[in-house]
């Protein structure tokens, strides 16, 4: 997301992204640059369509930009000036080919583009690509700069239509005004953890017994700083995962009277189930599909329908 978090970035995957994806595709290669005969249903789709990956920008329930990315051959442009890698001044091993790059007019503020440029460098090298090409028109060069794009090759395209081939490495997008400026994107998967650059080096220093005085003296520190955060007298340091957490957490609770609930739609609140039965608990679950939300009502009722439940839950 942008600083604002006003702009979500992803991968395409549901039928109504894809109808607005036709969609945008007529606006801009159809209305905006003729390149395109119009038509009544006012859609494009792309003849490349199953072939490509789709990466979107949404804001709210709008889709305002797109790009889309295939590395089957031929490239469109292999078809327009030949073999990509003969008019290239270097050599590449995996190529990919970048098309339909649009923003709605309304939203060319420069963040959808530049957004759109780093989730494409971040995939691409995700998928092993070392080179993605395009074809520009020649009415956005200098924003196609901005992200790190380089011209190769001659023009193509019509008089009322012209395009530049142009390609991206990671090198050029480091070195672009977009790759400067933009703040690292902010992952919400699992894994795989962003380590910040102080964790990183700590880690890569020279490492000391765990039976010295200096490891003494940082783990009373640490423990002195959690008391003081948590406002307990005691406080004891695991080294582990967040599955052994829980299970620190579930342990603990056997030592209550009463019973919990388990609010569970996905992978984690299913493990807390297991965890919960492996430590003995006793609790109700509260279950959804996964992925769906939690009313506020529903989980009062649930409550309220044993007055020896806990508002607690492991």
């Amino acid at each position: 997301m942008d600083n604002n978090q006003s702009y979500f970035f992803k991968i395409a995957t549901s039928l109504q992204e894809f109808e607005r994806i036709h969609q945008l595709n007529y606006q801009t290669f159809s209305e905006e640059i003729p390149q395109h005969e119009k038509n009544k249903q006012k859609q494009l789709v792309d003849p490349f369509h199953h072939e490509n990956t789709y990466i979107i920008c949404i804001k709210g329930d709008e889709l305002v930009g797109m790009v889309a990315v295939r590395s089957q051959r031929p490239f469109s442009l292999d078809r327009k000036i030949g073999a990509v890698e003969d008019s290239l001044p270097f050599k590449v091993n995996q190529p990919c080919e970048v098309r339909l790059l649009a923003v709605k007019k309304e939203y060319r503020n420069g963040r959808v583009f530049a957004g759109l440029a780093q989730f494409l460098a971040k995939f691409c090298l995700e998928k092993g690509y070392d080179l993605a090409v395009i074809s520009g028109t020649i009415r956005q060069l200098k924003l196609y700069n901005q992200m790190g794009f380089q011209p190769f090759a001659q023009l193509t395209g019509t008089e009322e239509a012209r395009f530049q081939p142009m390609y991206l490495t990671k090198a050029t997008f480091d070195a672009s005004f977009a790759g400067r400026i933009l703040r690292p994107a902010v992952p919400f998967l699992p894994g795989p953890v962003q380590i910040p650059e102080k964790v990183r080096t700590a880690l890569m220093g020279s490492p000391y017994s765990h039976r010295s005085d200096v490891f003494r003296e940082k783990l009373d520190r640490v423990r002195s700083i959690f008391r003081r955060l948590t406002n307990c007298k005691h406080v004891q340091i695991l080294a582990g995962t967040g599955s052994l957490a829980n299970e620190v957490v579930a342990a603990q609770l056997s030592l209550l009277n009463g019973r919990g609930l388990i609010l569970a739609n996905g992978e984690f609140g299913s493990r807390l189930v297991d965890q919960a039965r492996r430590q003995g608990l006793s609790f109700d679950v509260l279950e959804k599909e996964w992925g769906h939300a939690f009313s506020k009502e529903e989980i009062a009722a649930k409550v309220s329908n044993d007055s020896n439940m806990d508002l607690g839950c492991p």
